[in-house]
């Protein structure tokens, strides 16, 4: 259905059950008759594949008195009782239940899948021995990471939880026990391995939402570098449209956005304005993946998360993006504005500066999120549905969205595909002139400027002045050229290393410049 309505997708999970008994790694062929088929088809149109897993077997499982009868199973958790059932949990410091173990697991690493979906069964462990759970799960969660990766030579991923809290869900009770949902904070998988961490399994409610902050926050603060949740929670409850909605533009700006769960989560389900809400969302979501890709690996080794949380419902993005949650219902928020100066998402021309306190009620299409001033963010543009494409021609587009405003800054880029390498872009804007540097880049970039007030007398690139050319006639196989359109900002398409310079003190709201094929030169930052 996501496909069919130009909603993007980037990866499936198939959740349980899957298998022919929980944790075989073999796909069930009553409930899946042509899986192959399926990952096949999933994967021609770039869909990475998760598999929800976890580590027990069950006492059904034809092969639970094998590995029972042989020790492959924990000392004191062979009759382990779960969500799914009774069963043994795998003894991962026993070389021989490892063997027998990865056997398993190669069956389905065989079918080419992206990553794992662990679930966090050692929970319960902690009302026996929480030392013994703690080195459990570092065990459990770092072996699904590790070997699949040593097994396939790819890079592996697994999703599983961070710190959430352990309560009446984790213990299988009633949720009327613990109406507020309070509990212990629980740390599953350990954050070096842990590339998607999500908080899972709260209730459809604005209570549900509530948890899942306080969930998202302590797993930031603790280091996890991708932290997200199940948008709109994961158990039953009723349809709430702007709850829906509320969720998954949360979901939209943390840097894992998941959508999945017993109660509504189909955009479509809803009405047409949730569709073209969520499609825009998603999209926005998936350009932002070079952004935050970039950062990632810094982040990564100094031990902390693409998300900064700030006081009350605010958090950083990454390093230029500014965010306040909504948390209950009517749409409205207040704000306090961090240092430096900022521009609003669905409006650059709105401009608010730190220290700045906002109330506001913002309508179900708009969130209260907020760019920093002067800043440059990479995006990768592959969508024309709600996104930043130049036009049709330019499918693939990767791009340099500049915000209005004096600053300036560099970064360093990363391309992942198909291996990889790293780039550099740095930039200088004030009242009179911008002026933009890059080093080392694989592939063609529109430059995106925002904030143009008077359109400049001649553009420079690498000391040339551009031509102009009509915006629709645009395309990636042209020459140095640039095209000036009303109430569009400004475009540049170049290669590898370039000095851009752009005068700012003329007349027109906006324009749109293009350029390609640029000399090579060495530029200095």
């Amino acid at each position: 259905g996501y496909l069919e309505h130009d909603i993007p997708v980037s990866g499936v999970i198939i959740d349980s059950p899957w298998e022919t008994h929980y944790n075989t790694f073999e796909f069930d062929t009553k409930r899946f008759p042509d899986y192959k088929e399926l990952i096949e088809e999933l994967k021609s149109k770039g869909i990475a594949i998760i598999l929800w897993i976890t580590s027990a077997i069950n006492t059904d499982d034809p092969g639970y008195e094998y590995a029972l009868k042989n020790g492959y199973f924990l000392k004191g958790f062979e009759r382990y009782r779960w969500w799914k059932g009774v069963g043994g949990l795998i003894d991962y410091q026993n070389p021989q239940a490892m063997e027998f173990w990865h056997q398993r697991m190669d069956k389905a690493l065989a079918l080419g899948i992206d990553g794992w979906k662990v679930d966090g069964i050692d929970a319960m462990m902690a009302l026996k021995s929480p030392r013994k759970r703690k080195e459990y799960a570092r065990l459990y969660y770092s072996d699904f990471f590790y070997y699949s990766r040593e097994k396939t030579g790819k890079p592996i991923v697994i999703m599983a939880r961070g710190i959430e809290e352990f309560n009446e869900h984790t213990l299988g009770l009633p949720g009327w026990l613990n109406p507020l949902r309070l509990g212990i904070p629980l740390t599953y998988a350990p954050r070096e391995v842990s590339f998607m961490t999500w908080m899972g399994d709260q209730d459809p409610s604005w209570n549900g939402l509530r948890v899942a902050w306080r969930n998202f926050k302590k797993s930031a603060q603790a280091g996890y570098l991708n932290p997200g949740f199940d948008i709109f929670g994961y158990r039953s409850g009723k349809p709430d449209k702007e709850l829906f909605i509320r969720w998954a533009q949360w979901g939209a700006f943390s840097p894992l956005m998941e959508n999945g769960g017993i109660a509504e989560h189909r955009p479509w389900a809803y009405d047409e304005q949730t569709v073209e809400i969520y499609r825009q969302l998603t999209v926005w979501h998936e350009e932002l993946g070079w952004y935050l890709y970039s950062l990632a690996e810094k982040r990564y080794l100094q031990g902390k998360s693409l998300v900064e949380i700030l006081k009350d419902q605010s958090y950083f993005l990454g390093d230029a993006i500014f965010i306040t949650r909504i948390s209950r219902a009517g749409g409205k928020a207040r704000i306090e504005f961090p240092p430096g100066n900022w521009r609003y998402w669905y409006e650059l021309s709105e401009s608010h500066q730190a220290g700045e306190k906002l109330r506001k009620t913002f309508p179900l299409e708009e969130y209260p999120v907020y760019l920093r001033s002067g800043s440059l963010i990479p995006l990768w543009v592959s969508f024309s549905y709600g996104g930043h494409q130049l036009n049709p021609d330019f499918h693939q587009q990767d791009t340099f969205w500049l915000i209005p405003g004096e600053g300036q800054g560099s970064r360093e880029l990363i391309y992942p595909y198909p291996k990889m390498s790293k780039a550099r872009v740095s930039w200088k804007r004030d009242a009179q002139t911008l002026e933009l540097f890059t080093q080392n880049l694989k592939k063609p970039v529109v430059v995106l400027v925002e904030g143009i007030e008077h359109l400049p007398k001649k553009v420079l690139a690498n000391g040339k002045i551009l031509k102009s050319k009509p915006c629709p006639e645009i395309s990636p196989r042209d020459d140095l050229e640039f095209c000036l359109k009303p109430a569009q900002p400004v475009l540049i398409l170049s290669y590898s290393h370039f000095h851009l310079s752009i005068p700012l003190h003329r007349s027109l709201s906006s324009a749109s410049l293009k350029a390609q094929h640029l000399r090579r030169i060495q530029s200095s930052f």
